[in-house]
């Protein structure tokens, strides 16, 4: 009897230490997704921009998809990244796929060390912003449209965070760098329920949804939706990509323009597969085994 007791503390014990070795697990990026880790064509920010639209937490693995001796992956110290020197790596794999797992908070900088390919864009930056298992926003909520709010969210609403478009500059035509909008964009992570704050002054601005091919072409006779009352504040309640300009003649041409890709609902992520972990195996393993026991 006093056997049987102590394998049923023995066996608990290990189901406790599985769950928690089951709950430091992340999720898992391919790097690049189905293009792997290469020099890319024709977008030198290939690998940040593919990084800017995902968020890492501590514990997720990113893999890095080459053939080996084609390329290989160093992780490189800021400086080294900006210079693309690969004499003092922090780490270095050249077999491929390589598998790297964040283990920190911060900035991680990779390149791949083989002459040129860094230069050419074989490098990226990713941030690890949380531990894992934290997410950013709260709750949950579904849609199949945006639709401008004079303040908050209507009832029923998913909740998320409000951004203010350019910060402190607000709405207006920038000055000196015609895709400032879209690099402001490209820098956040929106969710169904964020919300949008355009501010501007009425009558010298408004803020329009318009389809892809009118934000090519900066054209307003067809627009989804406009404000013309700032601020306006705008909330997302769908995922996929929304298009902003000003309808003023001019502005949208001097880059008073902005593309947004709302990527999850308020507490989920996306671009990683789901992952059954050696954690995961050995605790179903270790469960039957016990109650095999007990039984």
């Amino acid at each position: 009897m006093g056997g049987r007791i102590n394998m049923v503390v023995l066996f608990v014990f290990l189901v406790a230490n599985l769950l928690q070795l089951q709950s430091t697990y992340g999720k898992t990026f391919s790097v690049g997704d189905s293009n792997g880790w290469q020099i890319p064509r024709g977008n030198t920010h290939f690998y940040d921009d593919w990084a800017d639209h995902r968020i890492f937490n501590v514990g997720d693995v990113l893999v890095f998809n080459f053939t080996t001796g084609e390329h290989n992956v160093a992780e490189v110290s800021e400086s080294d990244f900006e210079s693309c020197s690969a004499a003092n790596p922090i780490s270095n794999m050249s077999t491929g796929p390589a598998t790297i797992t964040l283990n920190r908070t911060g900035e991680h900088y990779f390149i791949c060390g083989l002459p040129d390919h860094c230069s050419k864009g074989q490098k990226m930056e990713v941030e690890v912003k949380s531990g894992s298992g934290s997410s950013s926003g709260s709750g949950s909520g579904s849609g199949t449209d945006i639709a401008p709010t004079a303040s908050g969210s209507p009832s029923g609403a998913p909740t998320g965070t409000s951004y203010t478009v350019g910060d402190s500059t607000g709405w207006v035509v920038p000055t000196g760098h015609h895709e400032f909008y879209d690099d402001w964009a490209d820098n956040k992570h929106f969710a169904v329920g964020d919300t949008l704050v355009f501010n501007f002054t009425t009558g010298q601005h408004n803020v329009m949804e318009v389809s892809e091919a009118d934000y090519d072409a900066c054209k307003t006779t067809n627009a989804i939706s406009t404000v013309s009352d700032g601020p306006a504040k705008i909330t997302f309640k769908r995922t996929g990509d929304h298009y902003f300009i000003c309808g003023i003649s001019g502005h949208c041409a001097a880059g008073q323009k902005m593309k947004v890709e709302v990527e999850y609902h308020n507490g989920q992520q996306t671009g990683a597969a789901p992952t059954i972990h050696v954690a995961t195996v050995s605790l179903v393993f270790f469960v039957s085994f016990g109650l095999a026991l007990l039984w």
